[in-house]
């Protein structure tokens, strides 16, 4: 389990996350991993190698931090392997 807190953007914009569960040696992913935001309510679902993107929409304000939060869901067995973090970025809202 985890979490990115992300506060005070210069800007409107959005913070975009890519992840995928890390394997060795060609072994299937397990397990599920669960990608979601304090500020947004979109969540997605992170359960092979290939790279889910999520996209947070921020806005400057004063107040609590946003927090992207990855939750493990066990696989049968009881067994997660990790999450990767591929991709933290920023993008500012375009005029």
């Amino acid at each position: 389990e985890g979490r990115i807190s992300v506060g005070a953007p210069p800007s409107s914009g959005t913070v975009r996350v890519a992840s995928s569960i890390l394997t060795s040696g060609g072994a299937p992913a397990v397990g599920r991993w669960t990608v979601s935001a304090s500020c947004s309510p979109q969540e997605v679902s992170v359960t092979g190698t290939e790279l889910t993107w999520i996209a947070v929409p921020l806005a400057p304000a004063e107040g609590p931090a946003c927090e992207i939060r990855f939750l493990p869901a066990a696989a049968a067995g009881g067994m997660s392997q990790p999450l990767c973090l591929e991709v933290l970025a920023w993008r500012p809202a375009t005029p």
